[in-house]
């Protein structure tokens, strides 16, 4: 598993690869977390692919899986993609992840250590944050279809990641 940390700045969102190991084969998830200087919405002219839109709707899903919504809402703005079906796996992320990051802050065995501070205790508490995004990301997208395909049905939208 390789990734990058995504930073929380809503100015700048660095590129990042995940890899994930399921079953022998290796699933790469490639995604570029920029905002450019002018949104693709603010482009005249200029639409989306299909392809464009899932690896807008993919960067969305990543970043829920963080836990911090302001990132969500950022690339929704910049990027003018706002998925009904994306939506309703988006939330549930966001509030899992807090719930994970909770619970695991609580009973990390390292950070019930009063002798860990400042950095350290921050860099325990990033990684355990980065493995809970990777996590839920893995686990979201290795939902089987019939889980996202009857929403689909409801909001209009088929969408198969």
């Amino acid at each position: 598993m390789h990734f990058q940390q995504i930073t929380h700045n809503k100015q700048s969102l660095p590129q990042m690869q995940v890899s994930i190991q399921t079953s022998g084969a290796v699933m790469t998830l490639l995604g570029v977390l920029q905002q450019s200087e002018k949104p693709l919405k603010d482009i005249p002219g200029i639409s989306r692919t299909p392809a464009q839109t899932i690896r807008t709707i993919k960067r969305q899903i990543w970043a829920a899986c963080s836990g911090v919504q302001d990132i969500v809402d950022s690339l929704q703005t910049s990027t003018g993609v706002k998925d009904k079906t994306a939506i309703f796996w988006i939330d549930k992320l966001i509030i899992k992840a807090r719930e994970i990051q909770q619970e695991r802050f609580k009973s990390d065995p390292r950070l019930k250590d009063k002798n860990l501070k400042g950095s350290a205790r921050k860099a325990i508490k990033t990684r355990i944050k980065d493995f809970i995004q990777w996590e839920l990301y893995n686990w979201v997208i290795m939902q089987p279809e019939e889980r996202y395909s009857k929403l689909s049905k409801h909001s209009g939208v088929y969408l198969h990641f």
